[in-house]
């Protein structure tokens, strides 16, 4: 029998805690004492029964179960049948003399930084396998003063405490060196010092710039959806990416799989462009009537769904939806007027030309690919902006990088920069063609605007606010400020010497690049699903 767990901690890392079978039994019964007491949150580990008359039954245990030591409970850190209890009065000893003095099995070091992470004071084994953190003896002593103080009576007033790192909201022009605060999913403090203790978990960001969660404005999530989805959650985890905007991978009759199995499920925050129309079967059916009849279905279904839905892509360009290409973005036009819902537009080579695209974009809509180097592009052979570009811009439009498999090339970018023309937000269009290359992820993406010459605060502006703008969903998303969302990127930039690609294969070397460290989406660590 499968039981969900109330916390469940995976990680390569093993240990195994030995308990006779019919010790199981006494075992659940102190932890639902001490869930009844009301004493305060319980770690779950999932393993393999040893007691159950299915020798693979998946079972759930409390790893902690309050209170005192029983007999014994004076004589801190003993070591008996149950492995290692601690006593609430013998824990200062117990930890930290048992640990020095060899006494607790290094096994047990994993389970004791597990709990107190998140608050127990009283630790004893179950006779689990348990899949937990590991963590060095040093790692160790550091938790272990955190857990003492809290032991003794400290208040936890955050969940997460970051530390020492070098903070900057680019929504309020913010930079200062200083501790960040994380309580309940948002950002409770933002202070030159916090005492790390006062946190249940605390990142050293010595060294790192702290800043809001990358907002990666067009991507392709759906995971097994498509053949070209990717898994936000493993790729945001490792790239700072917290929230995610998929670009047109699905039409209105696939979209409920995209909020079942992509949106509700993810630890990133997801949203969704959906796609002009679905897939058409019929090779006789006529395309401009096909994408007219489904057009009230697709409105329906963003109006109905603005919570998850921005708008409605479509892909513009010769290679894409061949002749029928302006004729569809007539009818996406009509749609999104219609309706009153925003329009992104993929732009990459002509038929249509860039000033007839341009003429049918408002405010609120979206040019991506800005700076590819096709036909249906923003600048001429001879560096100008082609016209309507600036126009639209004018109206409102925002522009968008989305890098992609063909559509960043590193002349046309520098066209457009000497032009003045700065494209609004940086996104990757990343699918599983292009994870191991061109693209690779967001900060290498970010990196090749670094490189072109933006600032690093240019940069993390079009990374997190302004794209956070068009996704409009949740308040405060895209700065780091009190009372906003807890979605942190940990960034470094690294010197050294470094190759950057186009998508046209084109190299350069770069002289500085940014990473990810970590990231924190909705108030909890971002962690890369197994």
């Amino acid at each position: 029998m499968l039981v969900e767990p109330a916390v469940l901690l995976v990680d390569p890392g093993v240990a195994f805690l030995e308990l006779p079978p019919d010790l199981l039994v006494d075992l659940r019964q102190q932890s639902q004492n001490l869930k009844d007491a009301g004493d305060g949150p319980v770690v779950v580990a999932r393993g393999l029964s040893e007691g159950s008359d299915d020798s693979n039954e998946l079972v759930n245990l409390d790893v902690v179960l309050g209170g005192g030591a029983g007999e014994g409970e004076n004589d801190v850190g003993q070591v008996s049948e149950f492995g290692v209890e601690l006593g609430g009065g013998g824990l200062v000893g117990g930890l930290l003399g048992g640990l020095l003095g060899g006494h607790i099995p290094e096994s047990l070091v994993n389970v004791l930084e597990v709990a107190f992470c998140f608050g127990i004071h009283a630790v004893g084994s179950s006779a689990m396998l348990y899949h937990i953190m590991t963590m060095t003896r040093r790692s160790w002593l550091a938790v272990a003063g955190g857990a003492v103080a809290w032991a003794q009576g400290a208040p936890r007033r955050y969940d997460i405490v970051i530390r020492g790192g070098e903070v900057r909201d680019p929504r309020r022009g913010f930079k200062a060196r200083a501790d960040v605060g994380i309580l309940d999913g948002k950002i409770a403090a933002i202070e030159e010092l916090i005492a790390p203790e006062s946190g249940r978990d605390a990142i050293d960001a010595r060294g790192l710039y702290v800043v809001p969660g990358l907002v990666d404005l067009h991507t392709h999530c759906y995971w097994g959806g498509t053949a070209l989805g990717i898994d936000a959650d493993a790729i945001g985890a490792r790239s700072g990416v917290t929230t995610w905007v998929d670009a047109g991978s699905f039409g209105y009759d696939t979209f409920p799989g995209f909020r079942r199995f992509i949106v509700d499920r993810a630890q990133a925050r997801i949203f969704g462009y959906v796609y002009l129309y679905p897939n058409n079967r019929n090779p006789d059916t006529d395309p401009v009537k096909y994408a007219q009849g489904v057009m009230k279905r697709t409105g329906e279904t963003v109006a109905a769904n603005r919570d998850v839905l921005i708008g409605v892509k479509l892909q513009v360009g010769s290679n894409m939806n061949g002749r029928y290409s302006l004729d569809f973005l007539k009818v996406a036009r009509e749609l999104c007027d219609t309706f009153k819902i925003p329009l992104m537009v993929h732009i990459s080579f002509a038929p249509p030309e860039t000033p007839q695209v341009m003429e049918l974009m408002r405010a609120g809509d979206v040019v991506t690919h800005s700076y590819n180097g096709h036909t249906l592009g923003l600048v001429d052979a001879d560096g100008k902006l082609k016209p309507g570009v600036k126009e639209a811009r004018a109206r409102g439009v925002h522009f968008d990088i989305g890098h992609g498999l063909g559509s960043f090339n590193f002349a046309a970018a520098r066209k457009c920069l000497d032009a003045g023309f700065v494209a609004d937000s940086i996104s990757t269009d990343i699918y599983n063609l292009n994870t191991n290359g061109p693209v690779y992820d967001m900060p290498t993406t970010m990196s090749k605007l670094l490189y072109l010459g933006m600032s690093f605060d240019d940069v993390l502006l079009r990374s997190t606010s302004n794209p956070a703008k068009v996704v409009g969903r949740v308040d405060g998303l895209g700065t780091l400020r009190v009372g906003g969302p807890a979605d942190v990127a940990l960034l470094a930039i690294e010197d050294g010497e470094f190759e950057l690609v186009d998508s046209q294969r084109n190299r350069v070397k770069a002289k500085q690049r940014i990473v990810s460290r970590a990231a924190i989406v909705r108030g909890r660590r971002f962690v890369a699903p197994l």
